[in-house]
């Protein structure tokens, strides 16, 4: 059994190193590792950090002016809660809010679907959460908080 074994590693040596040695001459002679335009590592002087934040505001704004569209087009307590970790805004809480009620955690907010609320929306609200957490905002909104454990506990125990 062992010259079976023997004969068998010899083989694949014998056969897979010259193909081993192949490979490594083309690697080695014809790669070339990919070369960057010059021009983008330079700064353009019409980026400013009030110009950006005035930007940010811009779509701040225009996406508020779209909550509804938001908040009913379902699949977006990950998007969210980013939103509202980014802002702060009041709106986008009581948003974000509205993706939990009556001990559940709904897809649509207030709306029963088909589909569960899904692991990324999951993932997007726990890092809200944990935002709130840390900055004490929860223990200013206790109705809230209370609903987030009854909606923990029934997914989690029952």
């Amino acid at each position: 059994m062992f010259y079976l074994y023997f004969a068998l590693q010899y083989f694949l040596i014998v056969l897979l190193s010259p193909i081993r040695w192949t490979v490594n001459l083309i690697v080695r002679n014809l790669w070339e590792p990919y070369k960057f335009k010059k021009d983008l590592f330079n700064q353009s002087p019409d980026l400013s950090l009030d110009l950006l934040k005035e930007e940010a505001k811009k779509i701040h704004e225009n996406l508020k002016s779209n909550i509804e569209n938001i908040k009913n087009r379902g699949d977006s307590a990950k998007f969210v809660s980013i939103w509202w970790v980014a802002t702060r805004d009041p709106d986008v809480y009581n948003l974000l809010k509205s993706y939990v009620s009556n001990g559940k955690f709904y897809r649509k907010p207030g709306k029963t679907t088909r589909k569960s609320f899904s692991g990324d929306m999951l993932a997007g609200f726990l890092y809200a959460l944990t935002e709130m957490w840390f900055s004490r905002d929860l223990d200013n909104d206790k109705q809230f908080a209370e609903e987030l454990i009854k909606a923990f506990k029934a997914s989690l125990f029952e």
